[in-house]
């Protein structure tokens, strides 16, 4: 077995596996050591994240799944290959585990028009969970 030099697809596959633990709240592959976890990451294909998070659109789950790809010949070749089209007005919203999941952005009247940064911290400040870690990630179109 030969050893071949490291490229950008190896942080594709890493990006994957964050986007995958935003989405499911779990990392993609569990294992009571670091042999058992390599041989899972080299061996077999993870859940896609609408099987723990169902209602997850079959777009995001083929986009982390290739992302995660075993075989970085099946990953992305180029990072611009990676994107989904940014409709216009466009909001992405996504959270750890630790940010509970029973609310409506549409209960605070204007908040989606305003910066990135205060919507993310309005959730983390009314919906952060104080015995777990939490992490709010917004992304729009200024």
């Amino acid at each position: 077995m030969g050893f071949t030099a490291v490229d950008h697809r190896t942080d594709i596959y890493s990006i994957g596996v964050v986007m995958y633990h935003l989405l499911t709240g779990r990392l993609p592959f569990e294992a009571a050591n670091n042999f058992s976890l390599i041989y899972q990451i080299t061996n077999t294909r993870a859940e896609p994240p609408s099987r723990l998070r169902p209602g997850l659109p079959a777009q995001i789950d083929a986009i982390v799944m290739r992302a995660m790809a075993s075989d970085r010949e099946e990953r992305y070749p180029r990072w611009e290959e990676f994107s989904l089209p940014w409709p216009g007005r466009g909001l992405l919203l996504v959270h750890t585990d630790g940010i509970q999941t029973h609310w409506k952005l549409e209960a605070y009247s204007g908040l989606q028009g305003r910066h990135a940064s205060v919507i993310a911290g309005v959730l983390y400040r009314d919906f952060r969970r104080t015995n777990d870690d939490s992490t709010v990630v917004v992304l729009k179109e200024p």
